[in-house]
C-alpha cells in the first residue's frame, strides 16, 4: 500500500508527505512531517544486528558531530528493518540506554513490515530477511533530507566519507 504519493514520483517528492504513523522509542506516534523545515539524516538498522548496524549508528554520530561543528542543527532518524522484534521498548533500551544516545534530535522509528519496506524503497535501501536465521542483509546507506523533505545527498556505503553529506 502506498502512502501519500506513488513510487514513480517517490524520488522526486517530499518524504514529509509520507503519512505513516510511526511509533517512536517512547511508543508515541511520530510523523515525518514533524521534521519539515529541518535537515534530517536518515538510515535504517535493526537492534539485533551483529554486523554493520552498530557501524551505521557510529557513522550517524560522526555525521551529527560534523553538523554540530558547523553550527548546523540536524535531526537523526533510524527506521527499523525488523519491526516485529524492534519494539519501541527495545529501541529505547538499545539506543538510549545501551548505545547512550540521549539527545532529543535522535528518533528511532518502528512501523509494520510493509511500512518499513515502503520506507526502504523511498530511501533506496535494499534489504532481505533470511526466514530461517532472521538475519537481515541490507544496504548501509545514509541519506540527507533537506528541509523540504527531498533527498539531497546520500552515502552509499560505510566506507564513504561522512563529510560528503555535510559539504
Amino acid at each position: 500500500m502506498l502512502n501519500a504519493f506513488s513510487w514513480a514520483n517517490a524520488s522526486d517528492s517530499s518524504l514529509f508527505q509520507v503519512t505513516t504513523k510511526w511509533k517512536d522509542e517512547n511508543n508515541k506516534v511520530f510523523l515525518l512531517k514533524n521534521l519539515e523545515g529541518k535537515k534530517v539524516v536518515m538510515s535504517m538498522a535493526y537492534t539485533s544486528c551483529q554486523g554493520t548496524c552498530p557501524m551505521i549508528v557510529s557513522k550517524l554520530k560522526k555525521i551529527e558531530k560534523l553538523f554540530n561543528d558547523k553550527k548546523m542543527e540536524v535531526e537523526v532518524v533510524i527506521v527499523s528493518f525488523d519491526p516485529g522484534f524492534d519494539t519501541p521498548e527495545r529501541h529505547k533500551s538499545y539506543y538510549r540506554e545501551k548505545m547512550g544516545i540521549k539527545k532529543e534530535n535522535w528518533h528511532f522509528l518502528n512501523g509494520t513490515d510493509s511500512e518499513a519496506r515502503e520506507m526502504s524503497m523511498h530511501l533506496g535501501i535494499k534489504y532481505a530477511k533470511n526466514p530461517e536465521s532472521g538475519v537481515i542483509i541490507h544496504d548501509n546507506k545514509i541519506v540527507l533530507i533537506n528541509p523540504k523533505g527531498e533527498i539531497e545527498k546520500r552515502i552509499e556505503s560505510l566506507d564513504e566519507d561522512e563529510a560528503n553529506l555535510v559539504n
